[in-house]
């Protein structure tokens, strides 16, 4: 095993959207000569800025940001390639004599880097795709020729706990819940299966910052954020990936920040009707980040207990004393 005190030291910033993690993120990377590492699911795409709440250009000329753009909407992209670029990234920045300062809301990216999670011998061996594909395939059809109501009753049948985390009419992750809980991977029992969330000793020692802020504060920060979203432009962005015509289970189309607008482009509601379950999917979102982070071993909270520049001097000392 690895001796901790020879390990690079990696900063992580966490928190639900809209908590302030990119300012917290560029605050920290200027004081501690960082970078960042974006661990954003959506902010890896090309095109969609607003509604993912991506860094500026602006904020991204002031510190540099990496796994930002990367993709193009339609490519597939997974937690196993994220994890595998992120650990390439962070390496490079610790030759570079720059700390890497990962910031970023999508728990399973974050936990995927953190407990270094190995998906050499799952997710990517060709079996596992080829039956991937096979078994996606198959329910696809039966949602086609017998309905979203019936495919949902195999979820209840299959996984019930699953299935009382999933609206029938997301069939996307519907049809995911199946394939999972098909491979035995059933809600109540993932988390211990070695294969899939397993942690493995890491080269790097990863110092976690919690942003931990009042429900109340946080959902009116998410309102303010919507708003200001629209004024910005996102209907744009949210006609542009509408129109591009993509499969429905395209990652990229179930993002919230642009779903929420498709029946307003499509005059089957008001954009204030719009907002409102734009609001209201953000914040049962934010609630989920709160539940996962939460679970994680977080080395600080970043609270209105601590300022940001004790922040900040706390972590230069795990940083750089020995």
């Amino acid at each position: 095993m690895l001796d901790k005190i020879s390990k690079a030291k990696v900063i992580v910033v966490v928190g639900p959207t809209a908590s302030g993690k990119t300012d917290l993120g560029i605050d920290i990377s200027k004081a501690l000569n960082g970078e960042i590492i974006s661990a954003d699911s959506m902010q890896i795409y090309k095109d969609l800025n607003i509604g993912t709440a991506k860094a500026t250009k602006e904020e991204q000329r002031e510190i540099k940001h990496h796994l930002i753009d990367i993709c193009d909407i339609t490519e597939e992209f997974n937690v196993s390639d994220y994890k595998k670029l992120c650990y390439e990234k962070i390496e490079k920045l610790v030759q570079n004599g720059k700390v890497p300062v990962i910031v970023g809301g999508t728990g399973l990216y974050i936990n995927a880097v953190v407990n270094n999670m190995n998906f050499d011998d799952y997710i990517n061996s060709k079996q596992y795709n080829h039956q991937k594909i096979k078994s996606r395939e198959r329910l696809k059809k039966i949602l086609e020729e017998k309905g979203k109501e019936y495919l949902y009753n195999m979820l209840v049948k299959l996984d019930k706990h699953a299935a009382e985390n999933i609206h029938m009419n997301n069939t996307r992750r519907v049809i995911r819940a199946i394939e999972l809980a098909e491979e035995g991977n059933f809600k109540g029992n993932i988390e211990k299966r070695n294969d899939l969330w397993n942690k493995n000793d890491s080269p790097y020692e990863f110092i976690i910052v919690y942003i931990d802020i009042p429900r109340e504060k946080l959902y009116d920060r998410i309102n303010t954020r919507v708003d200001m979203m629209v004024n910005l432009g996102v209907l744009d962005e949210a006609k542009m990936l509408k129109n591009m015509k993509l499969d429905e289970n395209n990652t990229a189309l179930q993002a919230i920040g642009y779903k929420e607008f498709f029946n307003y482009i499509d005059g089957k509601e008001s954009l204030e009707e719009a907002l409102t379950k734009l609001k209201q999917s953000t914040r049962r979102y934010a609630k989920r980040q709160v539940t996962w982070f939460k679970k994680l071993n977080c080395d600080i909270i970043f609270n209105d207990n601590i300022t940001k520049q004790e922040l900040i001097d706390r972590l230069k000392r795990m940083i750089y004393e020995k």
